[in-house]
């Protein structure tokens, strides 16, 4: 039981840091937290999203939904990434993860698409490599 655990605990915490926890939380209470969407994209590699911006079927998800909120958040962060995608993990480190942090804490977990898509692309569009501000 114990060992269960353990690989369990293992499996999960793989899945968080190479953003893929959504697959491993499936059907969890967790699982509808408004972190969960925001984990692929804080943690995927720049191949893995830019090549999620450029395929060739975009979505066409509800506005409002959080595939939507997440294509929208892609589309400005490799839009403020050059085309060989240098910034992508600058901006996730800066941007994105730390608000990932914000977002696990469990009165944060209500928060909507749309809230995530207002603080996240300010904080894209705000991004100075220096630390600086406008």
């Amino acid at each position: 039981m114990r060992e269960r655990a353990a690989e369990q605990l293992i499996l999960e915490v793989e899945a968080f840091l190479d953003g893929h926890v959504g697959e491993v939380l499936v059907g969890l209470p967790v699982s509808d937290a408004s972190w969960v969407p925001v984990n692929w994209i804080a943690h995927a590699t720049p191949d893995e999203l830019l090549a999620s911006a450029y395929r060739d079927d975009p979505p066409t998800a509800p506005w409002g939904s959080w595939p939507w909120a997440i294509d929208t958040v892609l589309r400005e962060l490799v839009a403020a990434a050059d085309a060989q995608g240098h910034r992508v993990m600058a901006l996730q480190r800066a941007c994105l993860i730390p608000y990932e942090l914000t977002l696990l804490t469990p009165q944060e977990w209500a928060t909507t698409p749309f809230d995530v898509v207002a603080e996240v692309v300010s904080e894209i569009r705000n991004y100075r490599p220096d630390g600086g501000e406008d």
